[in-house]
């Protein structure tokens, strides 16, 4: 546990060291636990939970997503698949907040595998394209190879051949463009499988001797002992049991070397088998009842069957029919077992496809609630936007409305005020003409109105009235 509590008297600086401490030990944590994956996921799933709880004390989120990671791939192996989604999920979204596209897009390629255990192949498929296109935008060949070759895996569970050979063969030239051979060795193996499908047996045995080479070459035990056995096996399909003996034999130095014991169960039926064919019952029996105690000893259900199975026609063959019935009847009591098992994690599973599709269900109606009231939310903003546009495009027209008219109100005002100035110099000047008149009349006016007084007095003699109205009227 990482201690939180830090005395006042404790330096910035010893602070730091201190995360920065925790934090690598958490990523060698990490880093360790994931060797775990294959022969010991329990410790791995323990492990990762104490990564976790550390990173969560001390807010280190890359120390959080690689723990999800982990314990993903601990659930996966343990068959608890549910589970293995949940934390996977968990891990990817943290990658999408950290901007990790390595972490995202693989993390998305590895989870794919819980979801074709649950026979949920469409949904596989969904997040493996989501996870090349990341990857792909990102130029991640390595992550493109992984996730061709998940999608490659898809298509094979499907038995849909031709589309799982050709993603298959996509993902191993992705491989060997980045010099990376060692994940060939299990393509080729996989393509080898689907042309023995087709009974192409000339294709696949050329896959699987290629594998065999690659295997040897990176001196990957596991590889060549699985390869060995696949030609076996197409040698014993085409009818060369003798041929098909040599590599089992060869397979059988190597998994004895490894301590190897699944494939090296498998390694012994595909043996007794093709004694039998050669009529080599001796042999046949040895080898039937070695896998048989084996398996037993293991609890592997399918394999101690098979091998009761064997045994039972050997004995037939044999014409020992106690010895066949009590094989024939451990055959049918481990099958009846082996049918029982096949229910309950046949049930386990449909169990966890249907809590997931559930769970599915309601994240998509929380989405879809959200979404309609984020539409809602959108809606209502847009209104007022376009109300308030409207608005404001009437004040506008108003204001330019208001403008003209304020302009005409001014030129009409200075038209007034010109013409006001010139109706006053019209007027002066018609006093002035008038004054001027006046001046002009007043004076003959005078005389005229003088004579006339005269004449009515007397006083003016009819030669000078004469003479004065002459020059009056000359005058004017």
């Amino acid at each position: 546990m990482v201690n939180l509590g830090v005395s006042f008297g404790k330096s910035a600086r010893s602070i730091a060291q201190t995360a920065l401490t925790d934090t690598t030990a958490i990523n060698k944590q990490n880093e360790y636990a994931y060797t775990l994956w294959s022969q010991n996921p329990d410790s791995l799933i323990l492990l990762s939970k104490g990564t976790l709880l550390k990173s969560e004390q001390i807010q280190y989120t890359a120390g959080k997503m690689n723990a999800y990671i982990n314990l993903g791939v601990g659930y996966y192996e343990k068959g608890d698949y549910k589970n293995a989604i949940s934390f996977y999920q968990k891990g990817i979204k943290l990658a999408q907040q950290t901007g990790d596209y390595t972490k995202e897009a693989n993390s998305m390629s590895s989870m794919t595998n819980a979801f074709i255990a649950l026979g949920l192949h469409d949904e596989a498929l969904k997040y493996l394209y989501q996870a090349l296109d990341i990857a792909e935008k990102h130029d991640l060949k390595k992550v493109i190879g992984h996730i061709l070759h998940n999608i490659g895996m898809v298509y094979h569970y499907q038995k849909k051949v031709d589309q799982a050979i050709s993603f298959y063969g996509k993902s191993k030239a992705y491989y060997e463009e980045l010099g990376d051979s060692t994940n060939n060795t299990f393509i080729l193996g996989n393509i080898g499988h689907l042309y023995l499908m087709k009974k192409d047996y000339k294709m696949a045995q050329q896959h699987y001797k290629h594998s065999l080479s690659l295997a040897r070459f990176f001196k990957n035990s596991k590889a060549t002992s699985n390869a060995l056995i696949s030609l076996g096996k197409v040698n014993s399909e085409l009818g060369d049991d003798t041929e098909a003996l040599k590599y089992y034999e060869q397979a059988k130095t190597v998994s004895e070397s490894t301590g190897e014991r699944t494939e090296y169960l498998r390694l012994l039926t595909n043996m007794s088998d093709s004694y039998s064919n050669l009529g080599q019952i001796e042999q046949a029996e040895w080898v039937a009842k070695l896998g048989y105690e084996l398996a037993s000893q293991q609890g592997q259900l399918y394999y101690s069957s098979t091998a009761a199975e064997l045994l039972s026609k050997i004995y037939e063959n044999k014409g020992n029919h106690l010895a066949a019935l009590k094989y024939y009847k451990l055959f049918k009591s481990n099958q009846d077992s082996l049918d029982n098992k096949s229910n309950r994690e046949a049930l386990i599973r449909l169990e966890e496809k249907y809590g997931f599709e559930k769970s599915k269900e309601k994240i998509e109606s929380d989405h879809h609630s959200v979404l309609n009231k984020k539409q809602n939310q959108l809606y209502l903003a847009t209104s007022v936007i376009i109300s308030l546009i409207i608005v404001s495009i009437l004040l506008y027209i108003l204001f330019v409305q208001k403008r003209k008219a304020n302009a005409a109100l001014r030129k009409a005002k200075s038209l007034i005020e010109k013409e006001f100035v010139n109706l006053e110099i019209s007027n002066r000047f018609k006093k002035q003409l008038i004054s001027i008149m006046a001046h002009d009349i007043r004076g003959p006016i005078a005389n005229v109105k003088m004579i006339l007084m005269l004449d009515d007095e007397g006083d003016l003699s009819p030669e000078t009235g004469k003479r004065t109205q002459q020059r009056i009227a000359g005058g004017a």
